[in-house]
């Protein structure tokens, strides 16, 4: 009976967890680009007696996996959203102009800054190619940089907007023509789950994740990187009904293995009352 104890209550800790998760998925519903996770469950084994009958130990989490799958696309009308229909990640950069760390988001929500930089809400600065002398090739011969344009009154270009491909425009002051000005870079890993998962949408490179398949990064539709998307933004994969039920599942579990911590007690009460 104390082993049945024991293994019911691993059970209510792991279904804890799982509420945890689901309830993770649940208040991110609308947040954009979010990926929805799922937890793997691992049963426990008590040592083996004599008679080779193991009854086991209860369970324990193996694991909580982010699910990958590509949210849906949503036009939001605002001319600096994209969004990636596809693999790869935007590649953001974090403290100013001149910071060090940098990291990668599905969420597109960009805006530019007071200086021209083309930011994100965590003000990370995004990173892309100067294209005033022509498309970068692939995979481009050098790596991305700060995308900036120019907001000052001297400024040669006005109406700065994004385009299909990840593309930045402007308006020639003089020609009244539209130029392109700057591509948005993409960058993609060898194990997508190996990524660390950050605050504020963004991911980190880690061990598991191997370093992005090219080092210089990417752009639209080339090399296996999805197509970046104007004036678009990538919603949350998580499924509400599905998150539901999943929640009805685990709250059963919970009652089932809390009625179990009850049963053992009102048999053990019973057998402690024998004695007397």
């Amino acid at each position: 009976m104390i082993g049945s104890l024991f293994t019911a209550i691993s059970g209510l800790g792991v279904q804890k967890d799982t509420m945890t998760v689901i309830g993770d998925n649940i208040a991110n519903v609308t947040t954009t680009a979010f990926k929805g996770s799922t937890v793997q469950f691992a049963n426990l084994l008590n040592e083996t007696g004599g008679s080779g009958f193991n009854p086991g130990a209860g369970v324990a989490l193996a694991g909580i996996t982010e699910q990958l799958a590509q949210g849906s696309l949503e036009p939001t009308g605002n001319p600096t959203d994209l969004a990636i229909s596809g693999q790869g990640f935007f590649q953001v950069r974090e403290g100013g102009p001149t910071g060090i760390e940098l990291y990668y988001t599905r969420a597109g929500n960009f805006v530019f800054d007071g200086n021209g930089y083309l930011v994100n809400p965590g003000d990370q600065i995004v990173q892309g190619y100067d294209i005033t002398g022509g498309f970068p090739a692939s995979p481009p011969a050098a790596a991305p940089v700060n995308i900036q344009v120019d907001v000052t009154a001297a400024a040669t270009h006005r109406d700065y907007a994004m385009e299909n491909d990840g593309i930045i425009t402007g308006i020639n002051k003089a020609s009244g023509a539209k130029e392109n000005l700057w591509q948005v870079s993409l960058y993609n890993f060898p194990n997508l789950l190996g990524l660390t998962k950050k605050g504020g949408n963004i991911y980190a490179q880690s061990n598991d994740s191997g370093a992005p398949l090219s080092a210089t990064g990417g752009v639209s539709g080339v090399s296996g990187l999805g197509k970046v998307i104007a004036q678009n933004l990538e919603m949350s994969n998580v499924d509400i009904a599905s998150e539901f039920s999943k929640m009805i599942v685990t709250q059963k579990a919970f009652q089932a293995n809390a009625k179990v911590i009850t049963t053992s007690d009102e048999i053990l009460t019973s057998l402690i009352g024998m004695k007397r």
